[in-house]
């Protein structure tokens, strides 16, 4: 078996390890509080598409009706079977009562509730366990209790069915889930939503059957969790557009039209915020009261929109399957990639999360399949760090193998000494008294000394090195690679030879390198030879190679120098801009520019000015970046430094010094009344005045704590209307030109 085979077996068993370690630690519930909170971000983007149906109603109580009726432990039941006589005169199909009467009262006023309960049909009461419900209690199916709190025998005798209004409670208590039914002294009470449900649809009680992890009822197939609990999708609001809901007294004076009632499932609950009967619970959607929950429970259950977690089986396979083959991906590539591929499944996991939630009702687990990514990517980036070691050293090795044999070296980092080290072992190999190597300067188009060999500091000669700079500007201009001369040694009068190379790479000079006087037993070998010459030019090749890593090195390293400052410069500042404001800004300032017709290079720039045109923020106190209300004088004073904030931050980094101009000025304006320098016209920089325009619009166009946003039309009436004043006409009609094309409407984070 290959070494390679081998080592593909290891890495897949180390994915199948730490599958099954991300499974036990899932079942143990160590991702459970990390996971409900995905499970909430997964309720909040759906949450414009939740409870849209009108089939339920709540006739509530309040404190108006309690003001209207009387102290409410105070009423009588003949109000009750008013309401229930009301609901029954509008048609109401079913009405389900959040309301408990534990205990008998006046005869008469108990039998006229009895019996509007029994004249009515479709009534139906509350049972309750007065505890929380435990694990113990859950079989797989109806949670088994040793209580319950229930009605009057009478009452629940006249009335259509008695469902249950437990509610499940995650660990971080918030209800999504309620138990399908309760079992009590062998009698089974369904939840008291699905009861309703199936009244409304005249579907008989006995039809409800479990199997498995579904519960079926007529054509209902209503998954439960592993539990038997019903998880509820569709959480509505009171009110509005959601819930409809009449107050109790109304109902009862029969002053709401018939019409509300018809054909409807009714609630009637309590709803008082505060009281001894208080019912509120957290929900993924804000505090709710028991009522809206078993209407939401309803509406999930009438829709057929349900929730349901993958089986544990396909659970598993989907996390064994990502372990073992991003092991193999993380284990086979370089860490730049390997980043990129899991920032991007991230992404994509999140993204499908969602799609499976809205649509087929399913929730994967995010946080397992989080951590076998990232343990993956984390074993894969010590094992890819451990093969670049090996490949560095195997690197060295025959580096140190190659030095040997040719007796002559390069250093491929650039390090302080390492030019000097190459021209002594050129010398060394030629048999030389004199190495000069030169580097071309492309600012100032002279050679300037950049290491010798033979000559100590202090005892040079002027007259050798301009004769040299001369020589190696000659090489320079010949077409020939090598200048080979002989020549009298002014010192002593003696002949002597010297060589000359051009450092090229693709056509480009990056230096000259010579030797000067060779070093000979006798004085017939005092010239260089034709060998010398050949060896000189491969070892020139060696010292090409050599200087360009120099220069690359210095300038890495000048990047790295001006990026450190910035960093600090950037964490000196103590806070962050909103979230995709500059991406927006930046892709409409490249709609603008695509209308302007700059070239690709301009548009680069802008797109970068663009990007970091706000990050001088950094260095605004939160105190007056956040604040919801108008700003005093002081604290607008103070935002308005942001632009040579931000100019200050970038000023550090060199490569960065052409798109200061439009982060500073992109809050100048037009008429000269902007800041920070109240630059006019033409005199502001182009980037400044297309960041204006893109700056202006997004943030018209944006909710902010103390505004709503603008809609696009408006805020393109507004730019219109200020042309020539605040804007550059000629960029704003190119912004208004965009927008007519649809370019700035179709502009999303997802384009981003």
């Amino acid at each position: 078996m290959s070494k390679k085979i081998k080592e593909k077996g290891f890495f897949l068993l180390a994915g199948l390890l730490i599958g099954v370690l991300v499974l036990l630690l899932n079942e143990m519930g160590v991702f459970e509080r990390l996971e409900l909170m995905t499970l909430d971000l997964r309720y909040k983007v759906n949450e414009g598409k939740r409870y849209k149906r009108n089939e339920v109603v709540l006739v509530v109580i309040r404190p108006e009706d309690i003001k209207e009726l009387g102290k409410f432990s105070s009423w009588p039941r003949s109000y009750y079977a008013q309401v229930i006589d009301q609901l029954r005169e509008a048609g109401a199909k079913v009405i389900c009562f959040d309301l408990f009467f534990t205990s008998p009262r006046s005869p008469d006023k108990d039998r006229l509730l009895i019996e509007a309960t029994r004249k009515a049909g479709d009534v139906l009461y509350p049972v309750f366990y007065p505890q929380n419900l435990t694990e113990e209690m859950f079989r797989g199916g109806p949670a088994f209790v040793p209580e319950l709190k229930m009605n009057i025998p009478e009452l629940a005798e006249a009335a259509a069915g008695q469902g249950h209004i437990n509610l499940q409670v995650d660990i971080d208590g918030k209800v999504r889930r309620v138990p399908f039914a309760i079992s009590y002294e062998g009698e089974i009470f369904p939840a008291t939503g699905l009861l309703s449900v199936l009244k409304y649809r005249d579907i008989p009680l006995k039809e409800l059957r479990q199997k498995g992890d579904f519960l079926y009822a007529g054509d209902y197939k209503i998954p439960l969790d592993e539990k038997g609990n019903i998880l509820i999708k569709n959480f509505g609001i009171m009110g509005g557009d959601e819930i409809p809901w009449f107050h109790f007294a109304d109902v009862k004076a029969g002053r709401i039209p018939k019409e509300f009632f018809q054909g409807k499932i009714v609630i009637v609950g309590y709803t008082i915020s505060g009281g001894t009967k208080t019912d509120i619970y957290l929900t993924p959607r804000e505090r709710q009261f028991g009522v809206t929950i078993i209407a939401s429970l309803i509406d999930t259950i009438l829709r057929r929109d349900f929730l349901r977690y993958l089986p544990l089986r396909i659970n598993s396979l989907i996390i064994f399957s990502v372990s073992l083959v991003w092991i193999l991906i993380m284990t086979g590539g370089d860490f730049r990639r390997n980043t990129l591929l899991t920032a991007g499944l991230i992404v994509a996991e999140g993204g499908i999360s969602v799609y499976l939630f809205e649509k087929p009702g399913i929730i994967l687990e995010v946080i397992p399949l989080l951590t076998v990514i990232f343990s993956n990517y984390i074993l894969g980036t010590i094992v890819v760090s451990r093969k670049t070691d090996l490949a560095m050293q195997e690197g060295e090795r025959r580096l140190k193998m190659f030095q040997e044999m040719a007796k002559t070296t390069t250093s491929s980092l650039g390090e302080k000494g390492s030019l000097d080290f190459i021209v002594s072992r050129i010398a060394q190999a030629v048999r030389t008294e004199l190495c000069i190597l030169r580097e071309f300067d492309k600012e100032t188009g002279t050679l300037k000394l950049a290491a010798t060999y033979g000559l100590e500091e202090d005892i040079r000669n002027p007259d050798i090195f301009e004769f040299d700079l001369k020589l190696a500007e000659e090489a320079i201009a010949s077409s020939e690679p090598l200048l080979i001369r002989r020549e009298e040694d002014s010192s002593t009068g003696e002949k002597t030879s010297v060589m000359y190379s051009v450092l090229r790479i693709k056509g480009e000079v990056i230096g000259t390198i010579s030797v000067r006087g060779k070093v000979a037993p006798t004085s017939r070998n005092t010239f260089f030879t034709k060998e010398d010459a050949d060896l000189f030019a491969t070892l020139s090749y060696e010292a090409t190679v050599a200087v360009k890593n120099a220069q690359l090195y210095r300038e890495v390293q000048k990047l790295f120098v001006d990026a450190v400052a910035s960093l600090a410069a950037t964490i000196d500042a103590k806070d962050s801009y909103t979230e995709h404001h500059s991406e927006r800004v930046s892709l409409y300032s490249i709609a603008i520019a695509e209308e302007l017709e700059l070239s690709q290079k301009d548009k680069e720039a802008l797109k970068l000015a663009a990007t970091l045109h706000d990050i001088g923020k950094i260095g605004v106190p939160e105190s007056v970046l956040k604040k919801p209300g108008k700003l005093t004088d002081e604290e607008y004073n103070e935002m308005k430094l942001h632009p040579v904030k931000g100019a200050r931050i970038m000023e550090h980094i060199g490569q960065l010094q052409p798109i200061i101009p439009g982060m500073r000025h992109h809050h100048e304006r037009y008429d000269g009344k902007g800041y920070p320098d109240g630059l006019m016209g033409e005199s502001i920089p182009l980037m400044g005045r297309i960041i204006a325009v893109a700056d202006t619009y997004d943030a018209m166009t944006s909710a902010r704590p103390y505004r709503g946003a603008c809609t696009p039309e408006v805020a393109c009436r507004e730019i219109k209307k200020n042309m020539g004043t605040q804007f550059d006409p000629r960029i704003a009609e190119a912004f208004l030109l965009a927008s007519s094309k649809g370019k700035i409407s179709s502009l999303s984070l997802e384009s981003v």
